[in-house]
């Protein structure tokens, strides 16, 4: 994998910023939650090209009823497989009024009240769990997609743990990148909102910020898509 190309493509790009500062507006309108589906189309997007070989892997902002669909698929292939998270989230809650059930005994409220707490420690233990599983199974969801641009694939179970079991190294590279990415914008947004000029500047750079480090993400999915067999053949 080239991790500096990951990394610079963007700027070798000659409307590098102005790309940017249209995902940084989504980012922006995220908050309100749908626009965050383009964000995660024009990943996919990038994705394709990567896997296309293409010399300028960042693509325009167009089609844009291409982008939210793209978005909107694979963000509900990620509801449905963290559906036990929420089921177990479910149990968690559920637990909260166990104690209820003894009103009257203190003897039996405390015991609930112990039940619940045993409960919620559980959960707390197997949402982290989730989450990392979740956190290698991400990338082989939106590459499956990428590729077959079909929503069934995102649930080929033996092809998305393969993609998984043959790049389990260099997911777990991108994860680091990614958070060490992360921490830096953090850092640096978090210096410049000290003072009043530099909270200004702070918002914009941490919108781009978070952009890029989106760019980045799909440009490892890509090289890792990009090495699957025949990928450059069926991808959209």
């Amino acid at each position: 994998m080239d991790f500096g190309k990951a990394i610079t493509y963007i700027t070798e790009d000659e409307r590098w910023l102005n790309k940017l500062g249209i995902g940084s507006l989504i980012m922006l309108g995220s908050v309100v939650f749908f626009p965050i589906f383009w964000l995660i189309g024009y990943q996919i997007a990038i994705m394709r090209n990567v896997i296309a070989g293409k010399e300028r892997s960042l693509p325009e902002w167009d089609n844009w009823g291409k982008l939210f669909v793209d978005g909107l698929l694979v963000t509900i292939a990620m509801m449905v497989y963290t559906l036990p998270l929420w089921i177990i989230l479910c149990i968690g809650m559920a637990g909260v009024f166990l104690p209820i059930l003894g009103a009257g005994n203190e003897d039996m409220v405390a015991a609930l009240g112990a039940v619940t707490a045993v409960v919620w420690i559980t959960v707390a233990c197997l949402s982290v769990l989730f989450g990392i599983g979740m956190a290698f199974v991400s990338p082989a969801v939106y590459i499956q997609y990428a590729i077959h641009d079909d929503l069934k694939a995102c649930f080929q179970f033996s092809d998305v743990f393969a993609i998984i079991r043959d790049n389990i190294v260099n997911i777990l590279i991108v994860i680091a990148a990614a958070i060490g990415a992360n921490i830096v914008l953090q850092s640096v947004a978090g210096l410049l909102a000290a003072t009043l000029c530099g909270i200004v500047l702070a918002i914009p750079l941490g919108l781009a910020g978070t952009v890029w480090i989106m760019a980045m993400q799909a440009h490892f999915y890509g090289q890792i898509g990009a090495m699957m067999p025949g990928s450059a053949k069926s991808a959209f």
